[in-house]
């Protein structure tokens, strides 16, 4: 069995980004009472390493399949399809053509985890190219509508009214973009034929899937290097 995914790489991007959102939880607890804007920076970093985390993985994926130590036949399909054309592909759209072409199971795209990862990748988007955003009241509206439900919102208040990036960049969302990206990860994971690879980091995947619930409004968890460390003994 070869080991063709989440390298060190892929890790510090995920890594990165519960720390970001644990600096959020962190920084936003100094706050004086009654001023809950949480540190919008360490927010947006946590979106953005997020969703670094799932395109690393991914194209890691594609790109050992071209260089196997030892060639399958899913290796070779998946060497196939790689292009520069294929690279521009919307990165669900990869995940989805590796299970076709693992004969496996396909995520639905009304269901969960599909529609929160997509929802993420909408978040990071916005932020990437924040223009239209900027100037169109409308595309506001859309990325609140899409957003809604998916993770607790800042309060709206006088100095906060606009959803993004006020209300839109909560603790919340940090932890929601963690939590999702891990999920969307892991179920791909159990989707693919478990002889394609061996999982180096399954465990710590599983414990930033569960983040959220203990700490978007509790207090700051243990920097993740020590879950690392724990997970390596």
């Amino acid at each position: 069995m070869e080991f063709w995914i989440v390298t060190s790489q892929d890790l510090f991007y995920l890594q990165s980004a519960l720390d970001l959102a644990n600096l959020a939880i962190a920084q936003r607890d100094v706050l004086k009472m009654g001023e809950y804007d949480s540190p919008k920076a360490c927010v947006l970093g946590a979106v953005m390493c997020s969703a670094s985390f799932l395109e690393c993985s991914i194209n890691g994926l594609y790109d050992y399949a071209r260089r196997p130590v030892r060639t399958t036949k899913l290796h070779h399909a998946l060497a196939t399809v790689w292009s520069e054309a294929f690279d521009r592909q919307p990165m669900l759209a990869k995940y989805q053509i590796a299970l076709a072409l693992a004969k496996r199971e396909a995520f639905l795209a009304s269901a969960e985890p599909y529609q929160s990862t997509s929802a993420l990748l909408d978040l990071r988007n916005a932020i990437a190219h924040p223009k239209e955003l900027g100037e169109s009241e409308a595309q506001r509206r859309k990325l609140e509508a899409r957003l809604n439900g998916m993770f607790a919102f800042n309060p709206k208040k006088e100095h906060r009214r606009d959803f993004f990036p006020d209300r839109c960049l909560s603790c919340d969302c940090a932890f929601w973009a963690v939590e999702t990206a891990a999920s969307f990860f892991l179920e791909f994971q159990r989707r693919m034929p478990r002889t394609a690879y061996v999982f180096v980091a399954e465990s710590t995947i599983r414990s930033f899937a569960r983040r959220r619930e203990r700490s978007a409004f509790g207090n700051c968890t243990l920097p993740i290097s020590h879950e690392l460390e724990s997970s390596k003994r």
